[in-house]
């Protein structure tokens, strides 16, 4: 995709500074996490118009923080991130015109389903995709696999 095809399609501005991740709407705070919060991070991408890509970033209590993929700061934050995690977070899902997810991070999870597989799932996460106009945190239908990581993790990491 160029450059121009990016400035087009931006939704918000993601930005890794003192230690969080920051998701923001014309300047407007949406969500901020700090990293140590944060257990999963993964993508998904949706067959609707517009925005259609989304970054996930969970926590250990499950909590779920999106950020469209076409958010402006995307690249530097993903690559600040890689750098605190240890690991590269690389995007795959960039030519999928359908609903999918993968995890990103951590490792042992890498390349899984991010969201709950089932059609009754992708039915009620198709809708509250349709629903988001600004984004932010909202419920999504994690994979078995990733609620149980996430509820592994104990009370220790829960943010």
């Amino acid at each position: 995709m160029s450059s121009t095809e990016d400035q087009d399609r931006c939704s918000g501005t993601l930005e890794f500074t003192s230690g969080a991740l920051e998701y923001s709407d014309s300047g407007r705070a949406i969500w901020r996490t700090p990293v140590q919060h944060l257990a999963v991070v993964g993508e998904f991408t949706t067959p609707s118009l517009g925005d259609d890509y989304f970054l996930v970033f969970v926590t250990p209590s499950a909590r779920c923080f999106q950020a469209s993929f076409y958010a402006v700061g995307r690249d530097a934050a993903l690559s600040s991130l890689s750098v605190v995690l240890g690991a590269s977070l690389q995007p795959g899902l960039c030519n999928s015109t359908e609903l999918r997810s993968r995890v990103m991070w951590p490792p042992s999870l890498l390349g899984q389903p991010l969201l709950e597989p089932s059609e009754p799932a992708r039915r009620r996460f198709a809708g509250r995709v349709s629903a988001l106009l600004g984004l932010g945190q909202s419920p999504v239908p994690l994979s078995p696999a990733v609620l149980s990581y996430v509820r592994g993790l104990g009370p220790l990491h829960a943010a």
